[in-house]
């Protein structure tokens, strides 16, 4: 991860930064978090000035990873910074509102191209689009509110200070990072086992869930361990694509059928809300085989390889301490 983070409380000038054999895990979370938070601010102009759907997408994303460090390593930096996660989160979930209207309407254009001839597409379009304008103008509000400007303050401040240099945010990442990712993936590997056809939708949420904290702790500290760790990244992105998509579809099929019961719509539209209903419960229904092969290459040969990487990188770290104590 390359970053020009300030690291002990020292502004210096902008380098680039990886993380090193040496870096602790406080320094760590200091340089993730400035890292994002720069993308966020770059970003969020464009949030208000454009109608790209990336632009609300990628300072999303920015959002959802730092708020992945401070919950994943908020052990390890001062309570000042990791307390703001349900600040962060606020607005993460204004900015969601948004994005899932994206996803729905970009959703939408692709069936639309699958399927000619609906001509009812049109009404509901111009009722999602609607409800996206509504949910934009409540997210620049927020935007430009005093409460997100104290967030970005308290963030700035805090990331300004630099990390801790003792306690535990002084501990060497090599040593904490093999904990952090195995953790993750035991919840992922644990909650993939109780999933059968006949899951709720809500435990494939949590998977869903478990499995984007898996992927950005694998993120935070790939660098660490080269190809082990970018091969089974790509194996995750797999399993994340599929649950992804099963996700999307439940949404969007929810939301299909909220605009089925309202009042004006046309015999046109209600059969195409009922054509794409049906289509959306057939992708959430023909997705077992493809989630039970991204289960099983996830946690093969790749996750066996990553996790003897990080055991040996562990070791080699406290091999000069033994040499020492011996002579």
């Amino acid at each position: 991860m390359r970053t020009s983070a300030t690291v002990n409380g020292k502004p210096g000038k902008k380098v680039d930064r990886l993380l090193a054999d040496s870096t602790t895990v406080g320094e760590a979370a200091f340089l993730i978090l400035h890292a994002e938070l720069e993308k966020f601010l770059a970003l969020e102009p464009q949030v208000i000035t454009s109608e790209d759907p990336e632009t609300v997408h990628q300072v999303r994303v920015a959002a959802r990873r730092m708020r992945a460090a401070m919950k994943t390593l908020a052990a390890f930096m001062p309570k000042a910074v990791s307390g703001l996660e349900p600040e962060l989160r606020w607005l993460f979930r204004h900015l969601g509102d948004v994005r899932d209207l994206d996803v729905e309407l970009a959703a939408l254009e692709e069936w639309v191209k699958a399927h000619e001839g609906q001509t009812g597409m049109a009404e509901i379009f111009g009722r999602l689009q609607k409800e996206r304008s509504k949910k934009k103008a409540v997210l620049i509000e927020q935007m430009q509110s005093s409460r997100h400007e104290e967030l970005v303050e308290k963030l700035k401040s805090g990331i300004r200070k630099g990390p801790p240099t003792a306690g535990l945010g002084a501990s060497p990442l090599l040593a904490v990072a093999p904990d952090l990712i195995v953790r993750h993936g035991k919840i992922v590997r644990d909650l993939s086992d109780k999933i059968g056809g006949s899951a709720p939708p809500e435990a494939y949420h949590r998977l869903r869930r478990a499995a984007k904290k898996f992927r950005y702790t694998l993120d935070f500290f790939a660098e660490l361990y080269g190809q082990d760790a970018d091969r089974l990244i790509e194996r995750l992105k797999e399993l994340q694509d599929i649950l992804g998509a099963r996700q999307d579809a439940l949404i969007l099929g929810a939301r299909l059928r909220d605009l089925s019961y309202e009042e004006g719509l046309s015999k046109e539209a209600r059969e195409t809300l009922k054509e794409a209903m049906e289509s959306c419960s057939e992708k959430v229904e023909n997705q077992e085989d493809e989630f039970k092969d991204a289960i099983s290459n996830l946690f093969g040969k790749r996750w066996k390889d990553l996790k003897q990487a990080m055991t040996e990188k562990r070791r080699d770290l406290w091999a000069p301490a033994k040499v020492t104590s011996r002579t």
